[in-house]
């Protein structure tokens, strides 16, 4: 190499530098902000809290539709894999937010459900068969979306 050369392949890589300095710094579409203000935290808190609810609501109705009438196997594990799915992503999505002080224990709470469900119903998934499973997660599902619902959203919501 030249020395002519240098002086562009150190312009190159300091423009790379800061092409990936500005990249780490962008959010991907979609992410929600890591410190929202109060405006923002409560239309995001919302939308995961509702979203935990409906995945937690299809899933009640799905064990309770089949142990009433019967569900095709395939149409179940595909249903539980969606619900999964959308709860999963609401773990990902309240880890990247950092909650308001007076939201921070119904923020974890409302993690934890997620997560501890979204493994009750993959295993559910796996062992659609398994009835006492089924029953398990039933009353689960159940409860944590009434503690949602009379506990967690009046306390994120502020």
């Amino acid at each position: 190499m030249t020395s002519g050369h240098r002086p562009r392949m150190g312009a190159l890589g300091v423009l790379l530098g800061l092409v990936a300095l500005l990249g780490s710094a962008c959010r991907a579409p979609g992410e929600p902000p890591s410190h929202p203000g109060v405006g923002v935290y409560r239309d995001i808190i919302r939308r995961e809290s509702d979203s935990t609810h409906t995945a937690l609501a299809t899933a009640r109705l799905l064990i309770a539709t089949s142990e009433a009438q019967g569900l095709p196997a395939t149409y179940a594990r595909v249903t539980l894999r969606n619900v999964v799915g959308d709860l999963q992503h609401v773990v990902v999505d309240l880890n990247q937010i950092t909650p308001p002080a007076q939201a921070r224990g119904a923020q974890t709470r409302l993690n934890a459900i997620a997560r501890g469900d979204a493994i009750l119903l993959a295993q559910l998934e796996h062992r659609w068969g398994d009835h006492r499973l089924r029953r398990q997660a039933l009353g689960q599902v159940a409860q944590h979306a009434e503690e949602i619902d009379r506990t967690l959203d009046p306390r994120l919501q502020g």
